[in-house]
């Protein structure tokens, strides 16, 4: 660790050291690449005469095998190292936009959906790198800019999507696939192995101790309330278009540009603020007062009757999105004594993809109520998840090993 805590005090490109903005960069290519393709994936589905259940499906597949293969990836990372399992896991998101380059019908988009689900695990292995490097203190920090990075290249990417939407899926996907074989490069050339020891749990017994009660409890709350977070990340952002349009009229083209100035305010916030609140508060009062800020949010929202409040309130949900990103990961950190980082971020990783199976479901359905009901579900979600962080006070992180 003696190498991560004299790197993270030598600054070398944008203020930060050479790990960190390798593993950055990563995460930037990574989501920038996939947010290329997403948008133009239901229309490629919906010309080889797929259902709205079926397109439904295909997205579904990503999380459903995700959540299963990211334990088992973030495993494989303590035994055999983060660069080598991160090399394949690129290498499979390679396969999955490869697949999308040829004239195949839907069972080629499907297929190509579950093979990069299956080899999912290049965010958990890239937060399970930042575990094994840095010392504890530098966590926070460290989460808040790469899941900066996450949200630039989602909106890089969809921007890109939007420009090049006319030539086509092929296009976009043979753009995502050169993206990818530069990460591989980077990997392969550029990030150190970060992994200090053998590992000490599996992925069975991880699950368990996750799911332990008594002192062992801690792990399982802060799960709840990053599952929690998940679902109401995705149930606010990928209803919002449909809400935008139903409260203020608003088509896609306006619509979109709304949610990108929400992306930028989030990264900017995320870089300058987030890391100060954690490192003030810890990661456990950053997180609560991440949720506090989604309720209030949540609040306006299913209030609002006009822009200035629908403005107001999801900017406080995106405010309280970007403090949660970060500070939740670095808790599991902080109250983990008994699992091996990887495995740790690989169960974090599948609780995210439950969490964005379960969100959409749930946002659309409470607009299918009425736009009151979409600012109460984040109310009810927020409530839920400061809740669970409320349990663990004054609860002791020792005795959590073994």
């Amino acid at each position: 660790m003696s190498d991560g805590v004299t790197e993270a005090r030598a600054p070398t490109l944008f203020g930060l050291d050479h790990t960190t903005a390798v593993l950055c960069f990563l995460v930037l290519v990574d989501t920038f690449g996939y947010a290329v393709v997403l948008p133009l994936l239901p229309f490629a589905a919906e010309s080889q005469g797929a259902s709205i259940y079926a397109i439904g499906a295909m997205f579904a597949s990503y999380s459903l095998f995700q959540l299963g293969a990211a334990p088992v990836l973030g495993a494989l990372g303590d035994r055999f190292g983060r660069r080598p399992v991160l090399l394949f896991s690129q290498a499979g998101s390679a396969a999955g936009f490869a697949l999308l380059l040829g004239p195949g019908g839907f069972g080629v988009l499907l297929l190509s959906r579950t093979v990069d689900g299956l080899t999912a695990g290049n965010i958990s292995l890239v937060y399970a790198a930042v575990l094994d490097h840095f010392p504890r203190e530098a966590w926070g920090r460290r989460f808040a800019y790469l899941s900066s990075a996450t949200g630039g290249g989602i909106l890089l990417g969809l921007i890109v999507s939007s420009l090049i939407a006319r030539f086509g899926l092929a296009a976009a996907a043979s753009l995502a696939l050169v993206l990818t074989g530069m990460t591989l490069v980077v990997t392969w050339r550029l990030l150190p192995e970060t992994r200090q020891r053998q590992p000490t749990t599996s992925v069975r017994d991880a699950w368990r101790r996750a799911a332990a009660s008594g002192q062992r409890a801690a792990l399982g709350r802060i799960g709840l309330s990053v599952l929690v977070s998940t679902v109401a990340q995705t149930a606010f952002l990928l209803a919002l278009p449909i809400y935008l349009a139903r409260l203020l009229g608003y088509d896609a083209e306006q619509a979109t540009r709304f949610i990108a100035v929400l992306f930028v305010v989030a990264a900017a916030f995320q870089v300058t603020l987030v890391p100060r609140l954690i490192e003030r508060f810890t990661a456990r009062g950053a997180a609560s007062i991440g949720f506090v800020f989604l309720g209030g949010g949540g609040l306006i929202v299913a209030l609002a009757t006009g822009f200035s409040l629908v403005i107001a309130g999801a900017t406080a949900l995106v405010c309280g999105v970007a403090i949660l990103s970060p500070s939740l990961p670095a808790l599991l950190g902080e109250r983990n004594r008994s699992l091996d980082e990887g495995v740790l971020m690989g169960l974090n990783q599948s609780v995210v993809s439950a969490g964005q199976m379960i969100g959409p479901l749930l946002g659309y359905a409470a607009l299918a109520l009425s736009t009151t009901a979409y600012g109460v579900v984040a109310i009810g979600l927020a409530c839920a998840g400061f809740g669970a962080l409320h349990t663990l006070r004054g609860e002791s992180t020792s005795g959590l090993r073994g």
